[in-house]
């Protein structure tokens, strides 16, 4: 079974600080849609200053966050796949296992650069996202493997 270790390990110690990864056990036949993520973060971290810690929740829905008090439950809703909300960033395993590796890491990028890059609008995020992953472009209003 993998763990948020396992995606840590593949993350430079010197940006280790800045991404917290939460996750429950996953079986080991998804190691590389979690080495998708870990390649994620490390793209991304090679565009922006790093300043603030983003909190990674690799799950599915509803996504739930025990806190000290209370629990935060949130739901993605349709058209979303995946969403960023402040310095969170709530990854759906099982959307994110019906897409292509490229796509993956795509959808994770995004989400990081909602968060890192301040961007709100869908469009121009998309397009910011298709110039740092080569093997991804964004044409019609969608991300299609390159």
């Amino acid at each position: 079974m993998l763990n948020s270790a396992y995606i840590c390990q593949q993350i430079p110690m010197e940006i280790r600080p800045f991404f917290k990864i939460e996750m429950a056990e996953i079986s080991e036949k998804h190691a590389h849609l979690l080495d998708n993520i870990a390649q994620s973060i490390q793209t991304i971290s090679q565009f922006v200053h790093l300043n603030k810690t983003v909190n990674v929740i690799v799950g599915s829905c509803p996504f739930e966050l025990s806190m000290s008090n209370s629990v935060l439950s949130v739901q993605i809703l349709e058209p979303a796949l995946h969403i960023a909300i402040e310095n969170f960033v709530f990854l759906d395993l099982n959307v994110m296992l019906s897409l292509p590796p490229s796509l993956q890491k795509a959808c994770a990028v995004e989400e990081l650069a909602h968060v890192l890059m301040n961007i709100r609008d869908e469009h121009l995020v998309k397009m910011v996202v298709a110039e740092m992953l080569p093997d991804v472009a964004y044409q019609n209003g969608r991300y299609v493997p390159v």
